[in-house]
């Protein structure tokens, strides 16, 4: 049968513990654990602020579609729609452009000669909108260049929206005008001069 290991049963004594060394001790693990508490806070800061500015710039990228949207399904808006889109802030070629249409509700102001004004002042107004919940100067600033590079891609795909809606415009009403002369048309001359046109 095996023997089993001889065990001390003598009692070890101590003196009475060093308070310098008790406080020390305990000094250093407060300070371990208020600094394990700053990395947390730290790190919840910096996932809140990441949180905050992807939720913005979903935001920011959902209403820039949705007008792009509109913008692509109108032909024509009214005097008052892009009086409303644009607030206050109304561009001297697109105040040109409206003081050609003094009627306030008819749709007959081509989307095409205003949709860009539109867009951009669409985007500053989301773009203000959607930051509010962003409070951290440094998440404001990496949120303001991750939608500069998202605005700037869009502001290209709506101005070049924009310029062949003007484009098919103007062709359909160049059409349409041949088609009128040529329901009229009677000489070789009438005829060359819609040749010309088209």
């Amino acid at each position: 049968m095996p023997k089993l290991p001889d065990i001390d049963y003598s009692v070890v004594t101590q003196g009475p513990p060093n308070p310098a060394q008790a406080f020390g001790s305990l000094a250093s693990g407060v300070e371990a654990l208020g600094e394990a508490g700053n990395r947390l806070s730290l790190a919840f800061a910096e996932e809140q602020a990441k949180s905050q500015i992807s939720e913005a710039a979903l935001i920011y990228e959902q209403g820039l579609a949705q007008d792009e949207a509109v913008l692509d399904s109108k032909p024509f808006l009214s005097r008052k729609v892009v009086e409303e889109a644009l607030g206050g802030q109304i561009p001297p070629e697109v105040q040109a452009t409206l003081d050609r249409h003094q009627d306030m509700d008819a749709e007959s102001i081509p989307t095409w000669e205003v949709g860009a004004a539109i867009h951009a002042a669409s985007a500053k107004r989301l773009a203000e909108e959607s930051a509010k919940g962003i409070y951290s100067p440094r998440a404001r600033a990496e949120y303001e260049r991750r939608i500069a590079a998202a605005s700037l891609s869009r502001n290209v795909r709506v101005n070049r929206k924009m310029l062949e809606q003007g484009a098919e415009l103007n062709k359909a009403a160049a059409l349409a005008r041949a088609d009128a002369r040529a329901r009229i048309a009677v000489t070789d001359g009438d005829w060359a001069r819609i040749s010309a046109d088209i």
